[in-house]
């Protein structure tokens, strides 16, 4: 009954315009026709819109609602217009920002949007509309995260020993918050453990990730003993480099399919506001694991190539740097640290691990100098930041 009435608003929608099944084009799917219960309705202006039961169906895909970010200030929203999803297929998510028609639980999709979103490929030829998948598989593996997308499948080793991946975690989503030995973002390690402990039974992780090159030798220093969560090692700057952050402190959820559904740069009420909104979500099933990529061993002689031929990635000098400090040579991690600050200030997560390398008394012998922060970063105000604004 609730179909019934569904389609019969959309029918009326479309308006006096409608195409049906006797003018429309055959539907495949890389080589298959697709069998749609639905059936494809046209509008007036001569688009094709398939129902979202349909679109489900033949496209194997889950469609999950979009919830934006709340502004600065303000309570997040549960958004419930129609004009922003997230369509996760077999090799990628996206984002649907299209046009819809029908009712706000059986929207109806532009096809020719819905295929640009999906990655598709459409001809349409002798009655036939034929789509093709794009092998997007080499690009999802070098793209950086974004909201509504798949994050990478990054394999992060933890302080307890166990290597855990970003990207599979099923029947859980995952809430993944950076930090670091030299910020003071190592006194708020309680005050995470204290919010997801009142998740509890909400079906989330909580993982903690250390940005720092001296990796565990430092990291312990700031773990309390029994701390049930694990403790992320980030020496490479790995996440830096494939998601949003220019300072520790940043935070993630990722969903149980391995989407990027938030993110912000510090946890107050407003974020985990946000954050409860989408745990209210249902699951869904998840997929089957991929399998994933060993994690190569990088040597200096790669790490250096890789900071000449981008040398504005500071992830890439992190990472030097860290197998300067395996080799023992600490001026040498010390030199391409600071190099690679004068190249991309903007990069405080780097400029601040500069810092604590060369001033090691003014981040670990108690509590961070904060006043020396403060001048060091009237010092290089002059040096570094106004001469990148002028060019």
């Amino acid at each position: 009954m609730h179909r019934t009435c569904a389609l019969a608003l959309l029918a009326c929608l479309l308006g006096s315009g409608t195409a049906w099944a006797d003018d429309l084009p055959v539907l495949r799917i890389d080589g298959a026709t697709a069998k749609l219960e639905d059936g494809l309705q046209r509008s007036a202006d001569g688009k094709l819109w398939i129902t979202l039961a349909d679109a489900k169906r033949v496209f194997a895909i889950h469609v999950k609602r979009l919830i934006p970010r709340p502004p600065a200030g303000k309570r997040p929203v549960k958004r419930r217009e129609q004009d922003a999803w997230i369509l996760c297929g077999t090799t990628r998510c996206a984002t649907y920002r299209g046009k819809l028609l029908g009712t706000t639980e059986e929207p109806a999709f532009d096809l020719s949007q819905l295929a640009r979103t999906l990655g598709l490929r459409m001809r349409s030829r002798s009655g036939v509309l034929d789509l093709r998948s794009r092998d997007a598989s080499r690009a999802s593996k070098t793209a950086r995260a974004r909201i509504g997308g798949l994050v990478p499948d990054l394999a992060l080793p933890c302080l307890d020993g166990v290597v855990r991946r970003v990207r599979v975690h099923p029947g859980k989503r995952l809430l993944l918050a950076t930090w670091a030995p030299w910020s003071p973002t190592r006194d708020l390690l309680q005050a995470w453990a204290a919010h997801h402990k009142q998740r509890a039974g909400r079906k989330v992780d909580l993982w903690l990730a250390a940005v720092d090159v001296e990796g565990a030798s430092r990291v312990k220093d700031y773990v309390d003993v029994g701390f049930d969560v694990p403790i992320a090692l980030d020496r490479g700057a790995e996440l830096a480099r494939r998601f949003p952050m220019n300072d520790v402190g940043h935070w993630y959820f990722i969903d149980e399919l391995g989407v990027l559904r938030a993110e912000g740069d510090k946890l107050d009420a407003v974020a985990l506001q946000w954050i409860d909104l989408h745990l209210d979500e249902p699951l869904v099933a998840a997929r089957s694991p991929e399998a994933a990529e060993a994690p190569a061993k990088a040597t200096i002689e790669q790490a250096a190539k890789l900071v000449a031929a981008k040398p504005k990635v500071a992830a890439f000098a992190f990472r030097l740097a860290a197998l300067h400090l395996e080799a023992g040579d600490a001026a040498a991690a010390l030199q391409a640290l600071d190099d690679a600050r004068r190249r991309t200030p903007g990069a405080w997560y780097l400029r601040k691990q500069y810092w604590a390398l060369w001033q090691p008394n003014r981040f670990y012998a108690g509590a961070i100098d904060t006043r020396w922060i403060s001048e060091q970063k009237k010092r290089e105000k002059n040096e570094l930041d106004w001469p990148r604004r002028r060019r």
